[in-house]
């Protein structure tokens, strides 16, 4: 959310076709940040400005959304929309509090234009934090190459503030899973901040268990969850087999701000975990997965046998040798008697 500080009110950070630079409102809370981060009362509306500049010698396209902001199954909160929150337990909905002046832009090489964010703040007060963020993508017309994309984009964190009552963290653990994610077994858990809070810093400790036996665990660390949103976690199964029967998912959070439990269950048919295994190119599939002990026994297996052969066909041609030779000796004949 916090890329570079600058000690200037209006701050630029560089991509290859475009800047977007930042105006801080009197309502800003630390003008040193690279985001807007405001406290406005009930009702208010504040106008918060962003420059685009085309920094390139070609005419640019750029489309602009206002999004709440959401945490990914890596833990990384973001606000490009393209994943989605089912998650409904914000204060209120930021998206229908901000505005935005313009969805798409033109911009003439080297042109400047100002884009205008409108908040306005509903008729009560809420503690904690609103977050969401102004995404810029470049449009371009540039082929595909396979399945690779160039696309330079940018985007600003809002973050809203009203009473300036900071909220406790709270998280909550729904559901689990199991899931497929580009061809690969997971298991998928729900894991929910339910408060308008960040929580950053955040460890995950899992461990999965199926049918009382623990199969698998691991632990990721450094991860945030933004505020209200559900994070989708996934368990990676990295060439494991899914296997029928009911699967505990004994999952931990925690970070310096409290430790949070839950242990979700969901049951796996048969039928279901040979479909979830024949579909993972990661599972050697059966008559291929072979041990090299036994590979190594073939082996010598097949030397021996290509030695016995050898050795049966070495005494045949010999006997074959020693007939002829008895024939041979039949046929001579015996020698005439001397007369005395």
């Amino acid at each position: 959310m916090s890329a570079i500080v600058f000690s200037s009110p209006a701050q630029a950070e560089s991509l290859d076709s475009f800047d977007a630079v930042v105006h801080f409102p009197e309502s800003q809370a630390d003008k040193k940040l690279s985001y807007f981060d405001v406290q406005l009362a009930p009702e208010q509306k504040e106008n918060l400005t962003v420059t685009l500049v085309n920094k390139s010698e070609q005419a640019l396209t750029l489309k602009a959304s206002f999004n709440r902001a959401v945490t990914n199954s890596a833990g990384v909160i973001e606000y490009s929309g393209i994943n989605e929150d089912t998650s409904t337990s914000a204060p209120y909905d930021i998206e229908k509090l901000v505005t935005l002046s313009d969805q798409e832009i033109q911009l003439e090489p080297k042109q400047t234009k100002d884009i205008t964010l409108t908040v306005t703040m509903p008729k009560d007060k809420f503690s904690g934090v609103l977050a969401g963020g102004v995404y810029f993508e470049e449009v371009s017309d540039e082929k595909v190459e396979g399945n690779v994309k160039n696309v330079f984009s940018r985007e600003i964190a809002l973050l809203i503030r009203s009473d300036g009552t900071e909220a406790k963290p709270n998280v909550v653990f729904d559901t689990a899973k199991a899931d497929q994610v580009n061809y690969r077994n997971v298991i998928e858990v729900g894991i929910e901040n339910t408060a308008a809070v960040y929580i950053k810093n955040v460890t995950i400790d899992y461990s999965v268990l199926l049918n009382g036996k623990e199969v698998l665990n691991g632990k990721k660390e450094k991860l945030s969850i933004a505020p209200n949103t559900r994070m989708p976690f996934r368990i990676p199964f990295s060439g494991e087999e899914f296997g029928d029967g009911e699967y505990t998912v004994n999952v931990t959070v925690s970070n310096d701000q409290g430790t949070w439990s839950g242990s979700p269950a969901f049951t796996i048919s048969k039928g279901e975990a040979n479909d979830f295994n024949k579909n993972d190119v990661t599972v050697q599939k059966a008559g291929f997965d072979l041990p090299w002990s036994t590979i190594a026994l073939v082996a010598v297996l097949l030397v021996l046998a290509g030695i016995v052969i050898l050795m049966i066909n070495r005494n045949k041609k010999l006997k074959k040798q020693l007939a002829k030779k008895r024939k041979k000796r039949k046929k001579r004949p015996a020698p005439a008697a001397k007369n005395n």
